[in-house]
């Protein structure tokens, strides 16, 4: 494993070449797998930036990124396919880490991970807390959600009295409210029954938080597409 704090400004070294190619600027995680998946390289030319793909890392050393050919680090802004998947990648380094109930846990200010295969091992916040790259539940905007004390997603419990609907003092309802509060849908939410449903780009009020906090799968869906 190596720290994304080891490989910043490290340069990039073509085998075939003998030439450097950009040195790293920052990394690009794809939300969906939880991997890092292209190394963003500045070039020394202008203002251009170089996208090499984590699988072409032939090794990371105390001075030079390895690669085979300096040519696997692309131009960025001539390959529309590789620019259209670092404009849907996540950049890991300064974003905030809550919990799937809705604490704010810190910022991440280093992280580390696998240099052949982009898995993230681990999280370094401010405050010096440290949680495991496995317990990464989701990755969106400039959020990580983490699982809630390493005992897996908290699943939303049943609400004790049915008879009131709008009662919402369960563990997992009270701790999401102020991180849900005023916080915009991405995605249009629809409850597992097909009877309660919020369109996308709906600002999350008190009266609606109450009316989906009837329904188990609504509020953890929320937290997750805000």
């Amino acid at each position: 494993m190596k720290r994304a704090s080891e490989v910043l400004g490290l340069k990039v070294l073509g085998i075939m070449e003998g030439q450097e190619n950009g040195n790293a600027q920052d990394f690009m995680v794809d939300p969906q797998t939880k991997k890092v998946e292209y190394l963003v390289l500045k070039t020394s030319h202008g203002y251009g930036f170089n996208a090499l793909r984590i699988a072409d890392v032939m090794g990371i050393g105390a001075d030079y990124i390895m690669t085979q050919s300096i040519g696997n680090a692309k131009k960025m802004y001539e390959s529309k396919e590789i620019l259209e998947q670092i404009e849907r990648g996540f950049f890991m380094l300064g974003t905030t880490v809550l919990s799937a109930a809705g604490d704010v846990v810190g910022k991440v200010e280093d992280f580390s991970f696998d240099e052949k295969e982009g898995t993230i091992g681990a999280l370094y916040l401010d405050g010096q807390a440290e949680i495991e790259g496995s317990r990464i539940v989701a990755m969106a905007g400039k959020m990580v959600f983490v699982e809630a004390n390493g005992m897996g997603m908290p699943v939303p419990r049943q609400i004790e009295k049915k008879e009131q609907p709008g009662d919402m003092e369960g563990t997992f309802e009270k701790e999401s409210l102020s991180y849900l509060m005023g916080k915009t849908t991405k995605d249009t939410i629809i409850s597992e029954d097909g009877s309660f449903r919020i369109e996308a780009g709906t600002v999350l009020t008190a009266g609606l938080l109450k009316q989906a906090a009837r329904f188990d799968d609504v509020l953890l869906t929320l937290t997750l597409n805000v």
